[in-house]
């Protein structure tokens, strides 16, 4: 647990010798923070490794026009099951959820979500980014 920033609170059930060891290999890992900048590069680099193109779905959390939803699951129908691009969503309810459920299976769906953090879609796999989700929304853009 991190009590505050680079201090490692221990639970009591381990010994001084087990804490002395965990807390010599999760400091480094504790100063090691990713920049934006550095996040962002790794996942870029992540997904271009598939040689497609990379389509992020962009949306509010909820739907603001009755026709929006409609369009949303029209435009995902046409990509189900399409092999040959790369989709990214901010791993939220509303636009990306809805974009996922008609187009997930069989598709390439990422999901940035911040550390800790997993996506509840059907579908996809989850890039962690972001320590909470105001990094993970300044990272993602």
């Amino acid at each position: 647990w991190l009590k505050a920033p680079g201090q490692l609170v221990l639970e009591a059930c381990i010994g001084p010798a087990q804490q002395a060891w965990l807390a010599a290999v999760m400091a480094p890992l504790l100063e090691a923070k990713e920049t934006a900048e550095q996040a962002a590069s790794r996942v870029r680099q992540s997904l271009e490794q598939h040689g497609l193109p990379i389509c992020c779905i962009l949306g509010a959390t909820e739907f603001h026009n009755p026709d929006s939803k409609a369009l949303v699951e029209a435009i995902a129908q046409k990509f189900r099951g399409v092999w040959k691009v790369v989709f990214v969503t901010g791993g939220c309810s509303g636009v990306h959820q809805t974009f996922v459920q008609k187009c997930g299976e069989g598709s390439l769906v990422w999901n940035l979500m911040p550390m800790g953090e997993s996506c509840v879609f059907d579908w996809g796999q989850d890039i962690h980014v972001g320590a909470d989700w105001k990094e993970r929304n300044m990272i993602s853009g």
